[in-house]
């Protein structure tokens, strides 16, 4: 995941991607929407980024069934 669009249609990035199952995608691009671009904008600001630390992506290497994890 690169980026939420919010509410009015502005795109709010992610830096850098973050590898999410959709549910987990869906819980933050709501929490960002609802809480984070509001919060922002009570602020007098526009929130255009956000800042992640990590993601895990739990596959494994080049598809091969016994290979270690990512």
């Amino acid at each position: 995941m690169d980026a939420v669009l919010s509410a009015d249609g502005h795109r709010i990035a992610l830096s850098p991607t973050a590898a999410l199952r959709c549910p987990m995608a869906e819980a933050v691009t709501h929490w960002i929407r609802e809480d984070v671009a509001p919060t922002i904008a009570a602020m007098g600001k526009s929130l255009r980024g956000v800042e992640t630390l990590d993601s895990f992506a739990c596959r494994r290497r080049n598809g091969v069934k016994d290979a270690k994890n990512q």
